[in-house]
């Protein structure tokens, strides 16, 4: 999710385009619902959902992953499968199954790691295969 005033993408600063953004997002939304934050969400991927496969519990669940990487050169997002249950409105296990599949597909990775300061171990998720999975994507054929 971005709440800052500057994004960067590889090597590529945006910070004015965002700044546009967000206050045409502000001027769509409102300055309540855009200081609470927004999630950047490639079109190319919403086009894509049906040739990538991706169901719409997957897509719901996909977002929220996308919800939480917040810098480019963050490797893993790690929310944990209750909080998107309960923003989602799905059952944890639908979460889960989402996951599985979307894993199975090859469109994100997961590995259980222990949290700085944690005695417990997490799921973190890599979007590294969706990137490169929606970059490939012909959506010229109809």
């Amino acid at each position: 999710m971005f709440t800052g005033s500057q994004l960067q993408t590889g090597n590529k600063d945006i910070g004015s385009s965002v700044d546009e953004n967000r206050r045409s997002l502000r001027a769509k939304w409102g300055t309540t619902v855009i200081e609470e934050g927004w999630t950047p969400v490639p079109v190319r991927l919403l086009n894509g959902q049906h040739k990538l496969g991706i169901k719409p519990s997957e897509m719901t669940v996909l977002l929220h992953l996308l919800k939480h990487w917040f810098n480019a050169d963050d490797e893993y997002v790690f929310p944990r499968q209750a909080r998107i249950a309960g923003a989602s409105g799905m059952s944890v296990r639908t979460v889960q199954r989402s996951i599985d599949s979307l894993e199975h597909k090859g469109l994100i990775s997961k590995e259980k790691k222990q949290s700085e300061g944690s005695i417990y171990q997490h799921n973190h998720y890599s979007l590294a295969p969706l990137v490169k999975k929606v970059q490939a994507l012909d959506l010229t054929e109809a």
